[in-house]
């Protein structure tokens, strides 16, 4: 895969995931539900290997000092890299003009 292709990676997941709701904007409510599954089934399939959610969390590692007063000694910075989307979790929440919805997306967390 070349740089481009990894630098956009990202970019165009959270597209397909703004896609996604576009798309349930023309189904009917009953059957949104069961057709988001079918999508996100579809861009699990697709899921490129190079995907990021852009959130990184700070960990401190902190030893003692002999006065029990904490130390930082090392911060890492922990990068989230998404494994896939679980379907069976996922659901449409009601709104008039717009399909927003809820999922659950697994990640493996990266040095």
């Amino acid at each position: 895969m070349t740089e481009h292709h990894v630098f956009f990676s990202t970019p165009k997941f959270v597209s397909d995931l703004i896609h996604i709701s576009e798309v349930l904007k023309g189904v009917d409510r009953p059957e949104r539900n069961d057709m988001l599954k079918e999508l996100l089934e579809q861009l699990n399939k697709n899921l490129p290997a190079n995907v990021y959610i852009p959130i990184h969390q700070e960990n401190i590692i902190s030893s003692k000092f002999p006065n029990n007063k904490p130390r930082v000694t090392k911060t890492q910075i922990l990068t989230h890299k998404v494994l896939k989307i679980s379907t069976e979790h996922a659901f449409c929440l009601h709104s008039k003009e717009r399909v927003p919805y809820h999922i659950i997306i697994e990640v493996a967390y990266e040095k």
